[in-house]
């Protein structure tokens, strides 16, 4: 059957404009994610007061060193501002605990995987307590019964627009203490080129609030080996098998005498 008349046309014209299209939205660059702009927390909302951090690290609150703190598990908790109760600047802001999305959980996760001190990491999440509020000492002690030693307690800070800031503290579950207290600033400039494998639409590149939780989480990770560094391991309770009647002998100890006796009679 041969089409009717100017139905070829009709198709070229078509094809044409879908192609003009999809070159035009190919080019077209997507707008960098917007920096976080809600309610956030400051040294007093954790409790810190009388020391001072660097924009991106950390600094070390206690001052004796610490006994037998090391190895332990590590739980990491983000607070977010109650959904409840809508941010209204300037009016406070309840906090409370906040799920991880599971990207950060695990990265989280894999951060300490090389690290023999830290036997795992346990993301904590509002179900694991009967009021999320965000009490340091409750979520401390909610960590502390998961079988943990230390916890990670953070949530955004204020940093200039266009930029992001993440703020925590780690904490001491047995005593319900602030031990250090660790910051980090994402601005435009600590932007990157984009991978060249990136999947369509992947803007983790130029996201500054993507670009501060793995900074944050980076100095989480150097806070940790310096808290490592000034613990004294606790002493065994038992002997090691290792040190003991099992030891091999050095050269300089003379070895006992050895005696071959026969198992059945000898005629000679």
């Amino acid at each position: 059957m041969c089409p009717r008349p100017g139905y070829s046309l009709i198709v070229a014209v078509m094809c044409v404009f879908a192609l003009a299209v999809d070159a035009g939205c190919s080019k077209q660059k997507m707008a960098a994610p917007a920096a976080y702009s809600g309610a956030t927390l400051c040294g007093d909302s954790f409790g810190v007061t009388g020391a001072s951090c660097p924009t991106t690290g950390f600094v070390i609150l206690e001052k004796q060193k610490s006994r037998g703190r090391f190895p332990c598990r590590l739980a990491v908790a983000r607070l977010v501002p109650d959904p409840k109760q809508p941010f209204a600047d300037p009016l406070s802001t309840e906090w409370t605990l906040g799920a991880i999305k599971d990207e950060d959980s695990t990265y989280w996760t894999s951060l300490f995987n090389t690290v023999s001190d830290i036997q795992g990491v346990t993301i904590m999440d509002p179900l694991n307590m009967e009021q999320p509020e965000a009490n340091l000492e409750t979520i401390a002690a909610t960590a502390a019964e998961m079988k943990t030693g230390l916890s990670v307690i953070f949530g955004p800070s204020s940093a200039d627009p266009g930029s992001a800031s993440i703020l925590g503290v780690i904490m001491d579950n047995a005593r319900r203490e602030r031990i250090a207290w660790v910051q980090a600033l994402a601005g435009p400039e600590d932007t990157y080129d984009p991978p060249p494998d990136r999947m369509l639409g992947d803007q983790r590149y130029e996201d500054v609030n993507y670009i501060a939780i793995r900074k944050f989480q980076q100095q989480v990770r150097q806070c940790m080996q310096e808290l490592r560094s000034r613990d004294t391991p606790a002493p065994a309770t038992q002997p090691s098998p290792w040190s003991t009647g099992r030891s091999i002998p050095s050269r300089d100890r003379q070895l006992p005498p050895i005696y071959i006796i026969p198992n059945r009679p000898m005629d000679w």
